[in-house]
């Protein structure tokens, strides 16, 4: 996972719809429901042009549409924006919820459609009264990449100004490399920043992502107000190309392919990975660029490379359980009838029909923070269950290092209100080499209930993608001391799990209490320890047949109160 640091940005409000009117920044995203997935007709047209290539994508509130640039270098047709409907009324997507409804074409310099290749049309952002394009080029062949500002007719304004720096020399020495050069464009909620970037790193600052290889893209920001000054530049990591090469020639890529900015500094970052034979794998992080160093003055990065911005992996689409086609794309869509705001997805099927299609994913999110007690909810089953979650917050109560078992147990410091949500949680890792009890830490990932054998009852896990540490705060509540404040009901279960009643059935009660430290009354051992652990303990002063507990140290008689 990214170690990089990151500050984090926690308000507790819902996102409101972002109509004409700017607003200074979007809180980061703390949870992501996948709501569906749809796809358009193979080799649909629009008044006889082919829809394909879809490679950014904008909502405008104006209209309730969605826009997405085409990449076609006025090959397949003129160079153009796709005017997409995208079907969320329900608070799902239906597999034939997006439609073609328009396109805009785009006229060059001279107020003409762009010449045949004269352009790659890679990134796109929208203001309410200017469209934004970023170009490619073509490196291969010296065609310099460009950004530029076009009226909403389509019409263009100016070009940005970019620094020599990123235009190829036609040999693969400087500038962008062919294909990984301005994908991304976006615009800063109040409309002051333009954001951009570069796919993978230049030419002169290094290799490109591959297999145990990150790779430093350039990530641009010009200020709008200052329409002659250079952009600021910073270093944007990009990860190494995952899994293991299926052949030494197979092709395979991983980049940057689109930003949503939430802030000034701020911005969710979308990056896309294909490895012939293997498919696509795509990962959406936070990109924070408070610490970040200002690389402008180097043309060529130095070694190491100055600090570069603050990354946290939020969503891995690998979890969707879905075949992923070649996502490019992303924005944030109207509001959804619970109130949480959309978030879609688009792919780009390289106007390849026969083998790829345009693919739409959809998902709700939310910015109100989750809590440990909100991800368990009342019950035996997390309301949060197949969703991400990010910026959980609690303290390591206990570490699990087991050859099919790894992770940790970790504890909220502020319980909630609720007797019937429990505090602990089980997060689950890969490593859990770094982590120590006592520490303040916030985690991210995917929701899971895990069956951990036949016939038992499944545990909330959280399957780590993203920790931090956490500042250190107040000290962990005293756990409640079982029988004295809290009795333990004598009934096992007596509706079948149909309702959830701690206080009736003791079913219930551990589930309120899963993953959470007890203490245990001064108790004698009455029985063997068992094969897992557990022994047989009378607590002192309790009339009741023998309880379990682990672990605990051999012998006669155990005089110390049990924290668990």
């Amino acid at each position: 996972m990214p170690d990089r640091p990151l500050s984090r940005l926690a308000l507790a409000v819902m996102l409101p719809l972002v109509a004409a009117a700017a607003v200074a920044e979007i809180p980061v995203p703390t949870s992501f429901e996948w709501i569906g997935a749809a796809e358009l007709p193979r080799g649909a047209t629009f008044e006889g042009i082919p829809v394909g290539g879809l490679s950014s994508l904008s909502f405008d509130p104006a209209s309730g549409e969605f826009l997405a640039m085409s990449d076609d270098r006025s090959v397949h047709g003129p160079a153009r924006v796709m005017r997409l409907r995208i079907d969320l009324a329900t608070g799902r997507l239906p597999p034939d919820g997006v439609s073609v409804v328009g396109q805009l074409p785009l006229a060059d310099r001279l107020g003409r459609p762009f010449p045949p290749r004269s352009l790659d049309p890679e990134g796109f952002a929208l203001t309410p009264d200017a469209l934004f394009v970023g170009s490619e080029g073509e490196a291969k062949v010296g065609l310099a990449p460009f950004v530029a500002e076009f009226d909403r007719a389509g019409r263009w304004r100016r070009d940005l100004p970019l620094r020599s720096r990123f235009l190829p020399d036609g040999r693969g020495t400087r500038g962008v490399r062919e294909n990984l050069g301005f994908e991304s464009l976006a615009r800063s909620p109040d409309g002051r920043f333009l954001f951009g970037a570069t796919e993978s790193a230049l030419s002169q600052d290094g290799p490109q992502a591959d297999f145990g290889v990150g790779a430093s893209a350039r990530l641009l920001r010009w200020d709008l107000g200052a329409p002659e000054a250079p952009p600021e530049e910073f270093v944007l990591a990009i990860e190494p190309i995952r899994g293991a090469p299926p052949g030494a020639g197979a092709f395979r890529v991983n980049g940057l392919v689109d930003l949503l900015a939430l802030s000034s500094s701020r911005l969710l970052a979308l990056e896309r990975q294909y490895v012939e034979g293997v498919g696509v794998e795509a990962r959406l992080f936070l990109v924070d660029l408070a610490a970040a160093a200002p690389v402008t003055d180097f043309d060529r990065l130095p070694e190491p490379p100055p600090r570069s911005a603050g990354k946290l992996l939020l969503l891995d689409f690998g979890g969707l359980g879905v075949r992923l086609d070649n996502l490019e794309g992303i924005a944030f869509g109207p509001q959804l009838p619970d109130g949480r705001r959309s978030l879609v997805v688009v792919s780009d099927d390289n106007f390849a029909p026969a083998e790829q299609v345009t693919q739409v994913l959809a998902f709700a999110v939310d910015f109100t923070p989750v809590t440990i007690a909100e991800v368990q909810g009342p019950g035996h089953h997390s309301p949060f269950a197949g969703r991400w979650v990010t910026g959980v917050e609690g303290t390591v109560t206990a570490l699990v290092d087991r050859p099919r078992d790894r992770g940790f147990w970790f504890e909220s410091v502020r319980p909630d209100d609720d007797r019937r949500t429990s505090e602990g949680l089980f997060v689950a890792a890969a490593d859990v080499g770094g982590v120590e009890v006592g520490a303040a830490l916030r985690v991210g990932g995917r929701v899971l209930e895990r069956v951990p054998g036949r016939n038992q009852l499944s545990v909330t896990t959280l399957e780590l993608a993203a920790l931090e540490r956490a500042p250190a705060g107040e000290p962990l509540p005293a756990p409640p001391l079982l029988w004295y404040e809290l009795e333990i009901p004598r009934q096992v279960d007596d509706d079948a799990l149909a309702l959830f009643e701690p206080d009736e059935d003791a079913i219930d009660f551990w589930e309120s209490l899963e993953g959470m430290r007890l203490t245990l009354p001064d108790s004698v051992v009455a029985g063997a320890t068992r094969s897992f652990g557990e022994i047989v303990v009378l607590p002192e002063g309790v009339p009741s047949t023998g309880t379990s507990a682990a672990p605990a140290a051999a012998g006669d008689s155990w005089r110390r109160r049990s924290r668990r």
